[in-house]
């Protein structure tokens, strides 16, 4: 099934409203004359293919670690996970008890509330206690990006309706996106956001028209649940804001269709309950990080003074990044907030957010806003309205406005799959939007690369070789290279569309290759590793804490438990 509203007949470019039966799709419907595509026999072999695919993309990003290489060392794991995990693993494993202190951090310190190592959650919890756990730590982060890819592909399949080519190209873009591999060793950015798409389902699926709603009430209140003891507060307070608008825009759709209160109340009392089953499961996690940060210096600093307001807010030139990798750089705060995704399924983002202006299409419609909101919020002190909102109470839990940025490709993956999939159907408006959407951004790359040769402007090298311990990064020109080869493909690919049956069979997967191959291309500096005797010295230190050097550096640095950065950080100390 595909959802799409119908315009109804008239003039040729008129823009009526969109029929019945396409509001009706919107809402969970289905309409007696909108016969399924393909068959379920197909359908099942398409979908095994194409986790197959996700698979494969995910077993060559991790190499390292499933050959036995390498392990993740990088960031926040050598600084903050390591230690912390170490202790629960030894306090339950030698002395068979729970930890909730950690005397060998200051004075003495809760480590039950440390909410970034998740000591409340389930999964790290069968990580910790199985395996060794500087490998524990290491699967457990690999392990989260696949469950990100597979998360997104059953929200683009069920909820979108779309074709398993098209989900798989929003399931790539989602999992192993810049933000998403920047932030490698940040197991709470993954843990948190690889349960995103499944409480987005939950919600498409509890405001649907007809259908079960208990199971699906206690599935998304296990996701969401599962989400918020993942550790990232930043971004739960996100995703609790993208569920609610999702719900309510769906909710006014069916409502304006429906006309029914009694419908409309049984629904929002079943995402209550979703939510409220959610929240009981994090209430022991929230309480104790709640004391914790009572005793915490930031305790006194607001959300609008803190440094990360600042640090943390993306400038002019970070968000042409976002949609220009390796072109400027990577901007003030570097890989962190790169969300390089291929410029092939770039350009099928920017025309499905161009084609919403011209199509009422309730879902395109929605997940174009919602990028749109998302990467303006990710602006934060740049942006003169988000500045504003900063002088509200309440607006300071979104101390880092940089972290929306994960909202924006959540949207723009699901953006992307509802364009392949019009260009898929042969829609013939689609198709131009796209030609010249590639064309556009193929003389873009190319102009700035015109404007650096003539000496008109500079580029700054982007420090990508820096990251890698295992595979050289790709160099700028390799990097465009390979980005103006997809889109001269995806460009002769989508302008001999002009047949359906070509755009049904051959199109999509086109597509879909073209993104995984630039993706796989970007990501693959970025997944960085350590040799297992490098992580094992470190653990040797007392209360694992030794002195190890970073990633890159010659020298090795003490280090020491620190309450101002991120509740619970290793900074170096001299």
């Amino acid at each position: 099934m595909m959802i799409r509203g119908r315009v109804s007949k008239g003039t040729p470019g008129s823009r009526s409203a969109p029929s019945v039966i396409g509001v009706s799709r919107w809402a969970g419907g289905r309409a007696a004359d909108d016969p399924p595509r393909v068959s379920p026999r197909r359908a099942g072999r398409a979908d095994v293919l194409a986790v197959a695919a996700l698979f494969a993309t995910w077993c060559w990003l991790f190499r390292a670690l499933l050959l036995g290489r390498g392990l993740i060392f990088d960031g926040e794991v050598h600084e903050i996970l390591l230690p912390l995990h170490h202790y629960l693993r030894e306090q339950v494993l030698r002395w068979h008890r729970v930890p909730l202190w950690n005397p060998h951090l200051f004075l003495g310190y809760p480590w039950l509330g440390a909410i970034q190592a998740g000591p409340l959650y389930p999964v790290s919890w069968l990580f910790d206690l199985v395996l060794p756990v500087e490998r524990a730590l290491s699967w457990n982060i690999a392990a989260h990006f696949l469950l990100a890819a597979l998360s997104s592909y059953a929200f683009a399949r069920r909820a979108l309706g779309v074709r398993a080519e098209s989900a798989l190209v929003a399931a790539v873009m989602f999992a192993f996106n810049g933000h998403m591999v920047g932030n490698l060793g940040q197991l709470h950015n993954h843990a948190t956001l690889g349960w995103a798409p499944l409480a987005l389902l939950a919600v498409h699926q509890l405001t649907s028209a007809a259908g079960p709603r208990a199971r699906w009430v206690g599935a998304g209140a296990l996701a969401l649940g599962l989400s918020l003891l993942g550790g990232m507060a930043q971004q739960s307070a996100y995703l609790l804001v993208l569920l609610a608008a999702y719900g309510a825009s769906r909710l006014a759709v069916r409502d304006a269709l429906e006309r029914r209160a009694r419908g409309w109340a049984d629904t929002v009392l079943a995402l209550a309950w979703m939510a409220a089953l959610a929240l009981v499961m994090f209430a022991p996690q929230w309480l104790a990080t709640d004391a914790l940060l009572a005793e915490s210096a930031r305790a006194t600093v607001t959300g609008k003074e803190s440094l990360a307001v600042a640090a943390g807010s993306l400038s002019a030139a970070d968000l042409l990044g976002l949609l220009f990798p390796n072109l400027v750089g990577w901007g003030a705060l570097g890989a962190f907030n790169t969300s390089f995704i291929g410029v092939v399924p770039v350009a099928l983002v920017l025309a499905g957010a161009w084609r919403t202006i011209a199509h009422d299409e309730p879902i395109e419609r929605f997940f174009a806003v919602v990028a749109l909101v998302a990467l303006a919020f990710a602006a934060g002190t740049n942006n003169p309205a988000t500045r504003v909102l900063y002088e509200i109470p309440g607006v300071a839990l979104f101390h880092d406005p940089a972290r929306a940025i994960a909202v924006a490709l959540l949207a723009a993956a699901m953006l992307a799959a509802r364009v392949l999939e019009r260009l898929g159907s042969g829609d013939e408006g689609t198709r131009k939007t796209v030609v010249v959407t590639l064309i556009l951004v193929g003389l873009g790359i190319v102009g700035v690369r015109f404007a650096y040769w003539l000496g008109w402007i500079e580029l700054p090298e982007p420090p990508v070789e820096a990251y890698a311990t295992e595979v050289p990064g790709p160099s700028r020109n390799d990097a465009q290279v390979a980005s103006l080869g997809a889109l001269a493909l995806g460009l002769l690919a989508v302008a001999r569309a002009g047949s359906p049956a070509f755009a049904r069979v051959w199109l999509p997967g086109i597509l879909a290759v073209l993104a995984i191959a630039l993706q796989a291309w970007f990501a693959t500096p970025f997944i960085r590793t350590e040799a297992p005797a490098t992580v094992e010295r470190y653990l040797s230190g007392p209360a694992a804490l030794a002195s190890v050097a970073r990633p890159g550096e010659a020298v090795g640095h003490a280090r020491i438990a620190n309450l101002d950065r991120d509740d619970v950080a290793v900074e170096p100390f001299e």
